[in-house]
């Protein structure tokens, strides 16, 4: 995070039981098969594929895989009759597991229970503003309490674990404020032994930086999420005014839109919330898990996975997202950066398995899409099995030695350094268990052919700065030698 200046149809409950990932699975591919028959339907009708997928999207009771069925309806150029397509945005609207909707999941009557974490330097801010938006607060006993009208509120200093009250039915809103880590501080409350994702709707604001980093991961997680979140950097002196304006528009009861324009309102800058009510939200799903967001696949390109694979699948994504995110910071705050903005500007886009041979984690195509360049990056199937920290590291590795390669001409001993100083930032900042960092090191280096490097010594060398410096690589360098 930047220093600042530094139409609805009603579902029953019963109908958004979890099921297990097999039990999903065995859901998808008959989904695929619908999906494309509708989208070879030429002429609207009551009856046919397109009435069936939309029939589909109503009965469908796993909430992934009935957001993928609304995804593709929205996604797809069909033949629709006037009331199909009524119907069709009743699904999308619909309050209890609407794809896009209106309104925050808040109960009508009783108390409105909030769980709000604010990394080390932040709740100070935060109950500041807590106080501006008419809350009364209270500390003591290591958390702190605000209270207004319906609205009760729990927080506590720390950026581990804010997930933990996702599949809590007692809380309805989740707020965390405070640094990203490059995507580590969610993808560490993720890991958590017994998280799993809500059974009906629950908003999430996570006020950080870059959130759709790792949005996909919430959603394919959790798709009954609804996040709010970022798409760019914030700053930290913005941030309380954020959670003053969501605070103050969830208390007077206020749907996405209006909560939308207050948080414009007090913006540093414009564009860089993404709430659950906008189409931009489905720029960063991953509902099917298969490392690959939504809107990158074909529609009917719905990927069944089995546990594992959607794993590795996802660390994949982790190590993609990883690399796009860190990249620009890179370039903006690193003296003698060897990327311009224009490098770091190229989308990185994490695609899934592909058949290969082993002798590399990944296979990376430069692939333009609509006349845009891009990278487009795979997982070998011959590594389905590997550790996922590792297939993240190597990822990150990988990608970033092939745009050294690609759009710089390098692939020297000092290229290799700076591409092992990334994975190293990525085994820092990323959940693991004890000696999962250097396992997945071990793993690179000898794949690589470098030299063993131990863990910590890979930290003391990257110490020092948020952002990788070029000075840190020197520091790598030398552990090479």
């Amino acid at each position: 995070m930047r220093s600042a200046f530094v139409p609805s149809v009603l579902f029953a409950s019963a109908l958004l039981s979890t099921f297990t990932p097999a039990e999903a699975a065995t859901k998808a591919a008959p989904l695929s098969t619908l999906v494309r028959a509708a989208m070879k339907q030429k002429q609207p009708a009551k009856t046919g594929s397109v009435a069936a997928l939309i029939r589909r999207a109503h009965d469908e009771r796993d909430p992934g895989v009935q957001k993928i069925a609304v995804s593709a309806l929205l996604r797809t150029k069909l033949p629709l009759l006037r009331e199909q397509k009524v119907d069709i945005l009743s699904l999308v609207r619909d309050p209890e597991r609407g794809l896009l909707p209106k309104v925050p999941p808040m109960p009508t009557t009783g108390p409105i229970e909030v769980r709000h974490y604010a990394m080390e330097g932040f709740l100070a801010a935060e109950l500041s503003a807590l106080k501006q938006a008419g809350y009364t607060v209270s500390s003591g006993n290591g958390l702190s309490e605000a209270r207004k009208g319906r609205v009760h509120v729990v927080l506590r200093e720390t950026g581990d674990d804010i997930l933990r009250d996702m599949n809590d039915p007692a809380v309805h809103m989740v707020v965390y404020s405070g640094h990203s880590q490059i995507g580590g501080t969610v993808e560490q409350a993720l890991e958590q032994p017994g998280v799993k994702g809500p059974a009906t709707r629950k908003l999430f604001a996570l006020f950080q930086c870059v959130g759709t980093q790792t949005l996909p991961l919430i959603k394919a997680k959790a798709p009954m999420a609804e996040v709010i979140t970022s798409n760019a950097p914030l700053y930290v002196d913005e941030v309380p005014n954020f959670v003053r304006e969501l605070y103050t528009g969830v208390e007077k009861g206020e749907n996405y839109q209006r909560i939308n324009r207050r948080f414009a309102a007090v913006a540093w800058e414009k564009g860089r919330i993404v709430s659950p009510n906008q189409t931009a939200t489905l720029k960063n799903v991953d509902f099917d898990g298969n490392g690959q967001l939504d809107v990158n696949q074909t529609p009917g390109d719905v990927t069944a996975l089995p546990a594992a694979d959607k794993l590795r699948a996802e660390s994949l994504l982790s190590g993609v997202h990883f690399l796009r995110t860190l990249n620009p910071y890179y370039v903006d705050e690193t003296p003698g950066a060897v990327f311009t903005k224009a490098h770091a500007s190229i989308p990185l886009v994490s695609s899934g398995f592909a058949k290969g041979d082993g002798k590399t984690v990944t296979h990376i195509a430069d692939a333009p899409v609509n006349g845009t360049r891009q990278f487009s990056v795979q997982l070998d199937d011959s590594f389905k099995g590997a550790p996922p920290r590792f297939v993240g590291a190597a990822a990150v590795y990988e990608l970033q030695m092939h745009l050294q390669k690609t759009l710089l001409g390098t692939d020297d001993a000092r290229a290799k350094a700076r591409a092992l100083a990334f994975a190293g930032e990525y085994l820092e900042l990323m959940p693991r268990q004890p000696g999962e960092a250097q396992q997945a090191l071990d793993q690179l280096t000898a794949m690589k052919g470098l030299p063993h490097v131990e863990a910590y010594a890979m930290q003391v060398a990257l110490a020092g700065a948020h952002i990788l410096s070029e000075d840190q690589v020197d520091k790598v360098a030398a552990l090479l030698k």
